[in-house]
């Protein structure tokens, strides 16, 4: 019955009816009633009996109702036509109906597909936006946490050589004891042993999956796969009397190769930053030399000269030294620059902000422009923070001295909340911000961004043409 009026409601079929029966002429009546008699459409039914022709209306083989069409007068010819009218119409609405429920299943079909893309589309965003491999396993398992059947969900990763895989993350609760007492009894070795890839349900059965029977009804394994290669497993449990369907299956498939891919990615970035590190730390070292070896061989010896050329000129009752002397002497100014440069002594013993504070002012010395530091007082931070971020300082300070044409920089170091923000600013020609990783990108900026990475902080350049430039780095406090 409510089959029925649904389909009435959707295809209209009082409209349609009515101008059947105006065009039928007048005094004829349709009506469409269910099984119990109660009209669906029409004002009033034709009495059933042989002043009216009836006809059942089924959908899906079940009959739903009748439609009886009367003549306005009992004839031979209105009868006939009566009856030839209420069959094709009948046929007609079940065709209609049939036609109807078709597009309904098409449309939800095709609305459970768009659900799936979307679904999809949005699980690569949430697996792309993190470069560390424990949250791209834990992001990879809550896409699973709509699925009632999945009550415990672990990922693997297989690491080269013998070693058994490596736990990266689970969810569920209790799942990380569950898992850890799985482990041993067995589940490891199933994973690298037996090759377990699919779905196994009833696993009291499987005499493999003894140990795992007792806290779990049905088993899932895929095989996280980057380029053809397995690189761990996602492992999904159910409760007991749950079962997986290949449904299931399906859709862990297609998360886990885009989960697969993610935890690929970030394993790079990480191969990546370790790398960086090792050499701006190889960097450091030299430079850490460089400073140690001009300052003990090539600044003693050029200090030993002038205290022997001063001693000569004494001597020889003023000989015309001087000017060698003062060569000599703004040589050595310009090596403890230089020495200040390469690893600034100031950095180990007072902290990051006298030495920006003395850095700012050497350079306003020998640059000629105006440059104001204002520095907040702080408890100093680990010595990796302090080196980066003088690093990033000095290089922006370089490149707005030596490229923007500023008559004026300005560098400030602040706490705000539990983050320090360094900033360096200038007044110079300014800078398109999209243009930063193509014509400028030789400007030590991707170096800066590195460094602010390996902090834990975030970088950023902003900049318009006229109107100067601004580096920020924001990193957080331990």
């Amino acid at each position: 019955m409510d089959l029925l009026r649904r389909a009435a409601r959707t295809l209209l079929l009082a409209d349609h009816l009515q101008r059947m029966e105006t065009a039928l002429g007048e005094g004829w009546r349709i009506a469409l009633t269910d099984t119990h008699g109660a009209v669906v459409v029409g004002e009033r039914p034709p009495a059933a009996g042989p002043v009216a022709a009836t006809s059942p209306i089924r959908m899906d083989g079940v009959t739903v109702g009748d439609l009886r069409i009367a003549p306005p007068a009992e004839t031979t010819e209105t009868m006939a036509a009566a009856r030839s009218w209420v069959e094709t119409l009948a046929r007609m609405i079940e065709a209609l109906t049939a036609t109807e429920q078709v597009r309904r299943a098409v449309t939800a079909e095709a609305l459970d597909g768009y659900r799936e893309i979307a679904q999809l589309h949005r699980a690569t965003l949430e697996l792309g936006a993190s470069l560390r491999a424990d949250d791209v396993a834990a992001c990879l398992l809550a896409q699973f946490s709509g699925l009632s059947r999945v009550r415990w969900s672990a990922v693997y990763r297989h690491d080269d050589g013998d070693a058994p895989p490596r736990r990266l993350a689970t969810y569920g609760e209790d799942a990380a004891a569950l898992f850890s007492a799985l482990e041993p009894a067995g589940l490891l070795a199933l994973l690298t042993a037996d090759g377990v890839d699919g779905i196994v349900n009833d696993l009291h059965r499987d005499p493999r999956l003894a140990a795992i029977a007792p806290h779990a009804g049905a088993l899932m394994v895929v095989t996280l796969r980057s380029h053809g290669t397995g690189i761990g497993y996602l492992v999904l449990l159910a409760p007991p009397p749950s079962r997986f369907e290949a449904a299931d299956l399906h859709r862990a498939e297609t998360l886990a190769s885009i989960g697969a891919a993610a935890l690929h990615n970030a394993e790079l970035f990480a191969a990546r930053e370790a790398l960086a590190q090792q050499i701006l730390t190889a960097q450091e070292e030299e430079r850490g030399r460089l400073a140690r070896e001009l300052h003990d061989d090539m600044g003693q010896n050029l200090l030993a000269i002038k205290l022997h050329l001063q001693q000569v000129q004494l001597d020889l009752d003023g000989a015309p030294l001087s000017p060698v002397i003062d060569g000599v002497s703004a040589t050595i100014h310009d090596l403890r620059r230089i020495l200040a440069g390469l690893l600034p002594a100031s950095l180990q013993s007072t902290g990051l902000g006298p030495t920006l504070k003395g850095y700012t002012h050497t350079l306003a010395e020998r640059c000629g422009l105006p440059v104001t530091a204002t520095v907040d007082d702080f408890d100093r931070p680990p010595r990796e923070i302090e080196l980066h971020l003088f690093r990033i300082a000095q290089e922006a300070l370089h490149n707005a001295v030596n490229h923007s044409g500023a008559r004026q920089l300005r560098l400030s170091l602040q706490i705000k909340g539990r983050h320090i923000v360094l900033r360096v600013e200038d007044d110079g020609r300014g800078i398109d911000p999209r243009a930063v990783r193509g014509e400028i990108s030789g400007m030590g900026l991707s170096t800066m961004e590195e460094r602010a990475r390996m902090i834990h902080g975030t970088f950023t350049i902003q900049g318009h043409p006229g109107r100067g430039t601004a580096v920020e780095v924001v990193t957080p406090l331990p």
